[in-house]
């Protein structure tokens, strides 16, 4: 095999394990970073972007697949092809490192309570917990 082949087996992998977190995002509908981004990189890309991007990094990593000839079956290929999905794997796995402050998961948490309403509300009266739970309500270790 050429040199060529085995830069491309490693490329391949790289842009086949890219293909996964964007395309998870962009179906999900979360924004998250692209080469697209402002600033590039850092800022957040739309779900749709993320999509066509994950969709452009499947066409070239199989074509690079196919190029590298990672399937002959050869073990050197294989291995540098896998050497790629971990480098790229890592770089997505070191995203994941996002510590939000005390004030910054408030914000969150606040904006996914939701107030329960009807039915769930007749629940509080004592008059249905009484009713519900046979006067012992207040003995039950909740």
């Amino acid at each position: 095999m050429n040199w060529h082949d085995y830069i491309a087996c490693f490329f391949a992998g790289a842009f086949l394990a890219n293909v996964v977190p964007h395309f998870v995002h962009g179906i999900s509908g979360d924004r998250f970073p692209t080469p697209f981004a402002h600033p590039p990189g850092k800022g957040l890309s739309s779900p749709t972007v993320n999509v066509v991007w994950a969709l452009f990094n499947l066409v070239v990593g199989y074509v690079l697949f196919r190029v590298g000839q990672v399937s002959s079956g050869h073990n050197l290929e294989i291995a540098i092809f896998f050497a790629g999905v971990v480098v790229e794997l890592q770089d997505n796995l070191a995203s994941l490192d996002l510590v939000l402050s005390g004030e910054q998961s408030k914000t969150p948490d606040g904006a996914s309570q939701i107030e329960l309403g009807f039915p769930q509300s007749i629940y509080e009266r004592e008059t249905v917990r009484g009713i519900r739970y046979g006067g012992v309500w207040d003995r039950l270790l909740l």
